[in-house]
């Protein structure tokens, strides 16, 4: 892992645990689940030649379970060929290799700008953080590894939107 990469990494990390403080006193806190970012790696843009512009995994915490991206702003601002990030409160949909996914913008004083997407709303489902970390490794996998099911990968226009259903579909077993 970079060193941009650790640190953005800690730097969510720490503020997730300060928030988990408030958060223990709503009645759909989890006390059994910890907060934990799961398979935080570089995400290379699709049909690009740019390096990494945005670093992804999954936030795993008592109360919930997002997608997070988050800017590499050195990218950013040396290629007019990376998608800009949008403004906070927009929503996204970025093309990612599973379809299409949405994500809405934000900006955090401890670590920047970044998107979320959810996943889990209420995590009373997991048992333990075991089954939490294995969800969230198969939503992130399912999320960058799938190839597309249309016919022209090169237009995001055309690529299929993946749904938290149709995600959750393919996850979780069907009786």
């Amino acid at each position: 892992m970079t060193e941009l990469l650790t640190q953005t990494k800690e730097k969510i990390l720490d503020h997730y645990r300060c928030v988990q403080a408030t958060m223990s006193e709503l009645p759909f806190y989890c006390s059994h689940l910890d907060v934990e970012l799961v398979g935080w790696q570089n995400l290379y843009e699709k049909d690009k030649t740019t390096e990494h512009w945005c670093s992804i995994g999954v936030l795993i915490t008592p109360w919930c379970m997002n997608v997070i991206l988050v800017p590499n702003h050195t990218v950013l601002n040396a290629s007019p060929d990376v998608q800009p990030f949008p403004t906070v409160g927009e929503t996204w949909q970025v093309a990612l290799n599973g379809g299409v996914f949405e994500f809405t913008c934000a900006d955090d004083m401890g670590f920047g700008q970044f998107a979320s997407g959810s996943l889990i709303s209420v995590m009373q489902q997991f048992e333990h953080q075991t089954a939490a970390v294995s969800f969230a490794e198969q939503s992130l996998h399912m999320l960058l590894n799938l190839p597309s099911k249309t016919g022209n990968k090169n237009n995001p226009n055309n690529e299929k939107k993946l749904s938290r259903r149709a995600l959750f579909a393919q996850l979780l077993p069907v009786g």
